[in-house]
């Protein structure tokens, strides 16, 4: 299959960043038919990275502060950039929302994730749930993806309320990728091994990409617990916040609390796009 390429930009002026995704997305990949009449086309959740650009619009999220607040088109949350190999381990959990259909568009989807890689690289090695809107119908599922390999979607069943928890652990070229449903009572345990840069880990938010960005579902609030990198909080590895923005760069698609010491916070739906 021929892929696509779109790229994203990140911006920084006087500490700020925005953060746009330089993605390729093949059009294969889902394990199953997760849509009735015919196959699911899933969505890939691409890396964010790239070029500098102009500062957002003022006047939106200031909790975080501007000086530990980045900005991107399709991510949300909390993630730590380092060097090559700096990072082994991500681990949250989170209770899967209810997607609520709003106007304007057929397909309409957001995920929730942890991951390796991504926030500044070329490859994500990730899993979670998502939640999505198409022509009609509403479908919950989880999944994982070794970016730039196809996304996989768990057979798994996944509902609104459900509580998961996920993580993504490495030893050297050998990943664990582990995601437990306690209100459906199921576990699952992906191994992979691989080559990748171990640069950044992150919990997020996403409004995933099929052709382009899609327009980010309504999920009222997405609530985020325990978040741990390399085994210790969030906070003590040095995670930043990432708030999500229209492509016109003027308004506000998600925008997050701040996290405390526990790796507690939230996400909070603003608008599709």
């Amino acid at each position: 299959m021929n892929s696509k390429r779109i790229i994203i930009a990140v911006i920084g002026v006087l500490g700020v960043a925005v953060i746009v995704a330089g993605v390729r997305v093949s059009s294969s990949g889902s394990t199953k038919n997760v849509y009735p009449g015919y196959p699911r086309i899933p969505a890939t959740h691409a890396p964010v990275g790239g070029p500098r650009i102009s500062a957002p619009a003022p006047g939106g999220n200031t909790a975080n502060g501007a000086s530990n607040t980045s900005y991107s088109y399709n991510w949300s949350g909390y993630a730590a950039n380092g060097s090559n190999g700096q990072y082994h381990g991500v681990k949250a959990s989170w209770v899967q929302p209810r997607i609520i259909p709003t106007g304007g568009s057929s397909w309409q989807d957001a995920s929730f994730w942890v991951g390796l890689d991504g926030s500044n690289s070329n490859t994500v090695e990730q899993l979670g749930t998502e939640g999505y809107y198409r022509d009609g119908t509403i479908l919950y599922d989880a999944w994982y993806e070794m970016y730039p390999a196809a996304l996989v979607t768990l057979s798994n069943h996944v509902q609104p309320g459900d509580h998961l928890t996920a993580s993504v652990s490495r030893s050297g070229r050998s990943y664990t990728l582990t995601i437990k449903d306690s209100t459906e009572g199921w576990s699952r345990t992906i191994h992979k091994t691989g080559g990748y840069h171990n640069s950044s880990a992150e919990a997020v938010a996403e409004a995933p990409y099929a052709g382009g960005i899609l327009p980010l579902a309504n999920f009222h609030i997405a609530h985020f617990t325990s978040t741990a990198i390399n085994g210790k909080s969030a906070i003590s590895e040095r995670a930043g916040a990432i708030d999500m923005l229209s492509r016109s760069g003027t308004s506000y698609l998600d925008t997050v609390s701040p996290i405390n010491s526990a790796g507690a916070w939230t996400a909070f739906w603003d608008s599709a796009s």
